[in-house]
């Protein structure tokens, strides 16, 4: 059996690859579905075509690939505009967000954007132009998704807007970088904003975070939202930040992970990138980051083994006080009225105290099951090949 993930890596990685001659159809089916899973389609695409080995690969796999990096391009054309456009009409009310996570990465890390896929754009903004930036949004067209809101549980809504040509516009703001307590409040917007540095493919306005800023993000996130999964896209992000970063500039990345609590997560990030892609890291900075499993919080995500109420217990945990953990308890259990009209698509506000109580029963086989781990899966493919 083709090990499937380790292929993947190796041509990321820009060795010479060949396709094995004993697979078959099935192996073709199962190599593009992992390249689907793992997001690099379009990624691999361009590294075989550029070690003018991707005519040689069996047609089933060459055309998908190809088409998938089409089908980015125009993505990613039909997109860009309106981000422009977008970007420019918060300034005109001071509203200046810094672009993070896929489409920041995609400008200022990949060479062509339209090699790292995104489904969204995620912005980051104070708490305080939440409102300003929503109203300018819906005069753009834009519908704001039924998302819990509060001012614990969540730190971000999402609005969409699908074009003429089909090509669908979702924008994430967020003014806060994660949900979890423990890697809610790592970072605040000024001092990203103080740190932030321009996206000249973007132009005026456009900024995103600095260098060892964009790469603690990519590594915490991961973790925090994303069970550890060792998705080979968010990984390889990491891979070419981390190639990026000179020994100044991972002193100052080991200094503000020791310095947030989150060094064990970052150190687990890192590891996976070396892993898959051999990426470059200081060895004894590497060891002064692996030393602080023990006593962060933060650590326990490490792994994917969280279930929703182990997140609930560790944001309590986390939080100071009885008044902010029940807090935390009342958003998760009764979140705003509207939301729950919306949620389950009905107008009778009587309803209200039947949606509460099925949205607490049908909660409980969520949150006391078994975790929902990303990074087991992946593995578990991988070893199945």
């Amino acid at each position: 059996m083709v090990q499937l993930e380790q292929l993947i890596a190796a041509i990321l990685r820009g060795e010479p690859v060949g396709w094995p001659r004993d697979a078959g159809q099935v192996e073709e089916a199962r190599f593009l579905q992992a390249a689907a899973r793992h997001g690099v389609k379009p990624l691999l695409a361009h590294h075989l075509h550029c070690a003018g080995a991707l005519r040689d690969w069996p047609e089933r796999v060459s055309e998908s690939l190809r088409q998938a990096a089409r089908e980015e391009v125009l993505t990613d054309e039909g997109r860009r505009p309106e981000l422009l456009q977008l970007l420019r009409t918060m300034a005109t009310v001071d509203v200046r967000p810094l672009l993070m996570k896929g489409a920041a990465v995609a400008y200022l890390y990949y060479p062509i954007p339209f090699l790292r896929p995104r489904r969204d754009v995620d912005l980051l903004i104070r708490k305080e132009d939440v409102a300003r930036v929503t109203r300018l949004m819906r005069d753009f067209g834009y519908r704001r998704s039924p998302v819990i809101s509060g001012d614990l549980v969540m730190h971000q809504c999402q609005f969409f807007k699908p074009d003429r040509s089909g090509i669908l516009h979702t924008y994430d703001l967020h003014w806060k970088i994660a949900n979890p307590q423990p890697f809610a409040g790592v970072l605040v917007f000024d001092e990203l904003r103080g740190r932030s540095i321009e996206l000249p493919a973007l132009g005026e306005p456009a900024r995103t975070l600095g260098h060892t800023d964009a790469l603690f993000l990519a590594c915490i996130h991961r973790v925090a939202h994303h069970a550890d999964s060792p998705r080979l896209l968010w990984l390889y992000d990491i891979h070419l930040m981390a190639s990026r970063m000179d020994r100044e500039g991972f002193e100052r990345f080991a200094a503000l992970a020791s310095e947030k609590r989150v060094a064990a997560v970052c150190a687990a990030s890192l590891g996976l990138a070396r892993q898959w892609f051999h990426t470059e890291l200081p060895t004894d900075l590497m060891e002064v980051l692996a030393a602080g499993a023990a006593t962060e919080p933060s650590a326990r995500y490490i792994g994917g083994r969280m279930r929703p109420v182990d997140v609930l217990l560790s944001d309590l945990r986390f939080l100071g006080g009885w008044r902010a953990r029940w807090q935390l308890i009342r958003e998760h259990l009764f979140p705003p009225p509207s939301y729950m009209l919306e949620r389950y698509a009905v107008s009778n506000r009587m309803l209200l105290p039947a949606l509460y109580a099925h949205r607490v029963l049908r909660g409980m086989a969520k949150w006391f099951g078994r975790p929902h781990s990303p990074r087991s899966e992946f593995l578990k493919e991988a070893r199945e090949g």
